[in-house]
């Protein structure tokens, strides 16, 4: 009981986190829409376009959180969990799409660039790094792959912001308003490396690849470790979300009492748990004599 209401003071805490984090991220992205608009940055901009994607990401992820915490259903056995991948992929495919909008609008400008009221954008960016930086500390150390996105794109933001106060100061002494475009493209680098990493998380869990890792061969040797296993096949290793992985396999022990299988699950789940933080395994236990005759992983034919 004790672990439970400790889980629930956990996801409390997640979900106000992520509401204040959409107040104040929407707060600054109209801030910056204006700065940028008023001193003529690109940079600055580019910034209010990741602020949107934050905004967005914010708001689904805040969404998503909120739906995953539903119970499961009979017609919905695993609840509502791969919510949270859904919107993690979304919210790296719309990093990819603001992405491009950068680079595109930056070489729009590169020819002639128009001239940037460095002080303007020097002011909107420290605020905005200010509010990035709240975000990233209130969201960091989630293994949540939901709330992982959103900190990476508040992490992202962070250094964009940086970059756009050394180029406002750059262009303040040198006059040179080129510098802003380049600020622009750095920024684009560094939202295309976020929506890279929040994609491949996102898609390992839906095409049901094994988490990073933990492998087979790993989850068939703590198996084998347990107490009255001879031998272990069919496995099969996958995550339902970020946190949640499932393990199947087969074992095969000795003819004995189905009351003594109970004792060598229990064995089995708790290796798992502890050396691998695997949630949940279903052990299929078979004889030697009885055995279902797949040596290995069973190939899915369609």
């Amino acid at each position: 009981m004790k672990a439970i209401r400790l889980e629930h003071k956990k996801d409390a805490l997640i979900g106000k986190n992520l509401g204040i984090a959409l107040a104040i991220t929407s707060a600054v992205f109209l801030l910056e829409v204006a700065g940028g608009v008023l001193s003529n940055s690109l940079a600055l901009l580019s910034d209010a376009g990741h602020m949107a994607s934050d905004v967005l990401s914010i708001a689904v992820s805040f969404a998503a959180f909120r739906i995953a915490l539903r119970p499961p259903r009979t017609r919905r056995t695993f609840g509502y969990h791969r919510t949270e991948v859904f919107a993690a992929a979304f919210n790296g495919f719309s990093l990819v799409l603001i992405t491009l909008l950068i680079v595109y609008e930056a070489f729009q400008r590169f020819t002639n660039p128009p001239a940037v009221n460095a002080f303007g954008m020097l002011s909107i960016a420290v605020v905005g790094l200010a509010a990035n930086l709240w975000v990233v500390v209130k969201l960091r150390g989630h293994e949540n792959l939901n709330v992982k996105s959103a900190y990476l794109h508040a992490f992202g933001d962070a250094v964009s912001s940086i970059g756009v106060i050394v180029a406002g100061a750059l262009i303040a002494l040198t006059g040179n308003m080129a510098i802003d475009l380049v600020a622009s493209l750095v920024i684009a680098a560094i939202i295309l490396t976020s929506s890279y990493r929040l994609l491949r998380g996102s898609l390992r869990i839906l095409f049901e690849f094994s988490p990073p890792g933990l492998t087979q061969k790993m989850v068939e040797k703590c198996i084998k470790g347990a107490r009255g296993v001879r031998g272990v096949h069919d496995v099969h290793v996958w995550s339902i979300c970020s946190d949640i992985i499932y393990v199947t396999a087969h074992a095969t022990i000795d003819d004995s009492r189905v009351s003594r299988t109970a004792c060598i699950y229990e064995d089995i789940d708790c290796r798992l748990r502890k050396e691998l933080g695997i949630s949940h395994a279903t052990i299929q236990f078979e004889t030697r004599k009885f055995a279902c005759g797949r040596g290995g992983v069973c190939e899915v034919k369609h």
